[in-house]
């Protein structure tokens, strides 16, 4: 007898955000006043940001990646000012692809750091702040909203048993498991 495994797929879990982030979206332009939109809305945010880290992990072309990322950003970036500024250019908020592009750009700086088994003390100051307590867990629109993709290819290594002597070292100094 064969176990079934449990679990949504990739694009399963894509779906269910994109599914949270309407609601958010309707929300917050033609249903005001449904908090409850809201709250399920702000689900979308970590499962896309869980869902660029494991882009990362599995890409065999970063920069494909980051470009597919960035072409996102320039198809979207006129609509979201429209719709939320009314205005067809608004330099000062961007939409959440670019929060997701900057998460992506975090994840390589702290993976080419850690390749050169670099110690935190000598990591540039973008990649050090990930490590900062409070940082990985804030809203999107701060600095921890950047960074949080960046937890997770951490975290991935924690739960597959820290088979190499460098994660163990690594894990342990940044506490990423605790």
């Amino acid at each position: 007898m064969t176990k079934r495994k449990l679990g949504l797929s990739a694009t399963a879990l894509r779906w269910f955000a994109l599914g949270c982030m309407l609601l958010d979206h309707l929300w917050g332009t033609i249903i005001p006043g449904n908090e409850w939109m809201t709250c399920l809305g702000r689900l979308a945010f970590p499962i896309f940001a869980f869902q660029v880290a494991e882009g990362y992990l599995h890409t065999h072309d970063f920069k494909s990646y980051s470009n597919r990322i960035m072409l996102c950003i320039i198809i979207s970036e006129i609509p979201f000012d429209l719709m939320m500024f009314g205005t067809a250019f608004y330099p000062f908020h961007q939409n959440v692809m670019m929060t997701l592009w900057l998460g992506l750009m975090s994840i390589h700086t702290i993976d080419q750091v850690r390749k050169k088994r670099l110690h935190q003390a000598d990591w540039p100051a973008p990649a050090r702040l990930h490590y900062i307590p409070g940082l990985r867990t804030a809203g999107r629109s701060e600095c921890g909203g950047i960074l949080s993709p960046a937890g997770f290819p951490q975290s991935q290594a924690c739960s597959a048993g820290c088979n190499d002597r460098h994660s163990r070292v690594w894990i342990r100094r940044t506490g990423i498991c605790i």
